[in-house]
């Protein structure tokens, strides 16, 4: 597994953790701790989609200049 695979697998993990516990935040009736635990999900969902975008890139064949 290439490093860029080990990223997208710990921000994809994290993204999925951080959901799990905001819906555990949310049945509480906690939801500012609800909305803090999202918007870090999402932020690790932008940061694995990122990754993938870049290692798709990197399997491209490279133009001929």
């Amino acid at each position: 597994m290439t490093d860029i695979q080990a990223e997208i697998k710990h921000h994809s993990s994290q993204a999925v953790e951080l959901g799990k516990q905001a819906q555990e935040a949310s049945k509480k009736r906690d939801f500012a701790k609800r909305k803090n635990l999202m918007q870090q999900a999402y932020q690790a969902s932008q940061n694995c989609q990122n990754l993938i975008k870049q290692y798709q890139q990197s399997l491209e064949p490279q133009s001929k200049s």
